[in-house]
């Protein structure tokens, strides 16, 4: 088996192409642990590390080093441990083939590709790596997509099925561009996860040679959908001798959702024809609304046009560097999945920009049925009304006049729903809160500053169970009543502050 140089020592240059690509892989990474495989003892073990720890390890010029490109929750290399996906890896690979013709054919791979990239058939490669026995390629994402969206183990079913499909379609480009190159093709049993990857500077004994990083670019960052678009239409042709049905299988991608995206613009067309075309004070969210969902259906260009008529509809249009600002601030944004170009809304989050009345939801059947919205609505006004009737429980219990009995003659409930209210009511009061908030003093000064006359008003008003203690705080514990002496945590602190500024309505 052929062997390093005797003597060889790492050069700069192979430490600097461990460098290069362990911060491109790691780029976005999520506390994530990487592992690298080698066989430097004499037997292959895996070494596990946080993303900041990877410039630390050292290599032996004669073993053979290789690193996960994707990272995982634990120490483990197992693919139900990946937390993140950082790139899409494919390997090139040779086989059965002797030293000089491997090498003659890596080497008309690489003109091969870089012809491709150049003449636009190929997207650009964050990196290429000849490994000495093929050719590795990596296309890292501006984000890194989250593996797992749940502590139980649960996958991120979109994101991912998403991604598996950029894969197998730019897998078949791939095999497209070097189809005329005989004994060279994608190896799709890398596309397992947890799978590693050589690390450019350390020996191949195979090859008898170093993997060697050819080309690299930090500007070469992807989004799924950006690299998605990239993909020539005729890569996404199935083979011909694919079963019929399967070559007619819908893919798991963005355009799977266009019926639901061009019905949320014709929900929000109707909304804006029900105000009468008058949405003073909605028409930059309306707006917003309709062109981030218009840029998931249409090109940028029609998407921009339709915008433009949505908003000559108006009664009063925005101008146009209100429209260029929405559009600018919805390009520009890279989501949760990494992809760029358009926010992730769902439709609760719409009716809370769209500022949706309930009469308006049953008009335009807003994604809910009407039974489910009436019900919902009427959950709201019981539990209004209930706490309503509770507060009245409570200000007649504290009268200090009147019985079990006459407070449920005069609220109209039962006795026993009295007694409860009114024992929840004594345990919330006599619960004390005994923490100390000199710790927090850096952060209930700026608070009480602020909020000195106006929250000690609140204070008094409401006779609240909590009491500020801290030093910093004693401006307004001058005239609160003695017989309140609790302690008040900084969480009660926080509670406190949002309840009088709901009340009070000093956040508009």
């Amino acid at each position: 088996m052929p062997q390093p140089p005797v003597g060889a020592k790492v050069s700069h240059v192979q430490e600097s192409e461990w460098e290069i690509f362990r911060t491109l892989i790691t780029h976005d990474d999520r506390n994530s642990y990487y592992v690298v495989s080698s066989d430097a003892s004499g037997s292959w073990e895996d070494t596990a590390v946080k993303s900041e720890s990877l410039s630390a390890i050292g290599f032996n010029t004669k073993s053979a080093y290789y690193m996960t490109h994707n990272g995982f929750t634990s120490a483990c290399r197992k693919s139900e441990q990946v937390r993140q996906l950082n790139t899409l890896f494919f390997d090139l690979d040779c086989h059965d083939r002797g030293l000089q013709e491997t090498r003659a054919i890596v080497s008309q791979t690489l003109d091969t590709l870089k012809q491709a990239v150049g003449g636009g058939t190929l997207p650009q490669p964050t990196m290429t790596i000849d490994t000495g026995r093929g050719v590795q390629l990596f296309y890292v994402l501006t984000r890194s997509i989250p593996y797992r969206v749940s502590a139980n183990g649960q996958v991120n079913i979109k994101s991912v099925k998403l991604f598996e499909n950029v894969q197998k379609r730019m897998a078949s480009l791939l095999d497209s561009v070097v189809s005329s190159i005989k004994g060279i093709s994608v190896d799709r049993a890398t596309f397992d996860v947890s799978r590693v990857s050589r690390i450019p500077g350390t020996f191949n004994a195979k090859a008898g040679r170093y993997a060697s990083l050819c080309n690299y670019s930090f500007d070469a960052l992807y989004s799924l959908s950006k690299l998605s678009g990239l993909i020539p239409a005729r890569a996404e042709q199935p083979n011909c001798k694919t079963n019929l049905k399967r070559a007619f299988k819908k893919t798991s991608s963005i355009i799977n959702y266009q019926p639901l995206l061009k019905s949320r613009l014709t929900k929000i067309i109707e909304l804006q024809k029900l105000r009468n075309y008058n949405c003073e004070g909605n028409r930059e969210l309306m707006s917003f609304v309709f062109y981030n969902t218009a840029v998931q259906v249409y090109p940028h260009e029609i998407a921009q046009q339709k915008l433009s008529s949505f908003n000559n509809n108006f009664i009063n249009p925005l101008n146009i560097s209100e429209l260029n600002g929405i559009t600018k601030s919805v390009d520009s944004v890279t989501n949760m999945r990494g992809e760029q170009g358009y926010y992730l809304i769902g439709a609760n989050r719409l009716r809370e920009l769209l500022a949706m009345t309930l009469k308006e939801e049953v008009a335009i059947n807003f994604f809910e049925s009407k039974r489910s919205v009436l019900r919902k609505e009427a959950k709201r006004i019981t539990k209004e009304k209930r706490d309503q009737r509770n507060a009245r429980i409570v200000t007649l219990y504290r009268q200090g006049s009147h019985t079990y009995a006459s407070i449920a003659k005069q609220v109209m409930c039962s006795v026993r729903t009295v007694a409860t209210v009114i024992s929840s009511y004594k345990q919330n009061q006599h619960q004390r809160v005994l923490v100390n908030l000199t710790r927090y003093n850096k952060k209930v000064l700026d608070a009480c500053n602020f909020l000195s006359y106006e929250f000690k008003k609140c204070l008094l008003s409401q006779s609240p169970r909590f009491l500020v203690t801290s030093s910093y705080c004693s401006s307004l514990t001058e005239t609160l009543p003695a017989s309140v002496s609790v302690t008040l945590a900084w969480e009660g602190f926080c509670l406190a502050i949002r309840r009088f500024i709901y009340n009070q309505r000093l956040v508009q």
